[in-house]
């Protein structure tokens, strides 16, 4: 028979806890999550609702960049020498 008790941690949740260890450890990852997906969908909410009441910039009719660069990975790639190669970005917007 498992023995159960409230207990509370420091981040305000509730768990209830028992000898199972690994029944513990998922009802607090649950838990965290629960309130993470609550969290991330008022954001959510908000930045919508602030979004539609922003005027969208003014773009011309059409618009475009053009970027270069020099590019290198932090370590080796696949097992090779990391190298530096070039980068070149083409962007454009239109007014649609």
């Amino acid at each position: 028979m498992m023995r159960k008790k409230t207990i509370s941690t420091k981040i305000g949740i509730t768990l209830k806890k028992t000898t199972d260890r690994y029944q513990m450890i998922r009802t607090f990852i649950s838990s965290i999550m629960k309130k993470l997906v609550i969290f991330l969908l008022i954001g959510i909410y908000v930045t919508s609702i602030t979004q539609l009441r922003e005027e969208s910039p003014s773009v011309q009719m059409l618009e475009g960049e053009i970027r270069a660069g020099l590019t290198t990975p932090l370590g080796g790639y696949h097992t090779g020498k990391a190298q530096v190669s070039e980068t070149l970005i083409l962007a454009s917007r239109s007014d649609s």
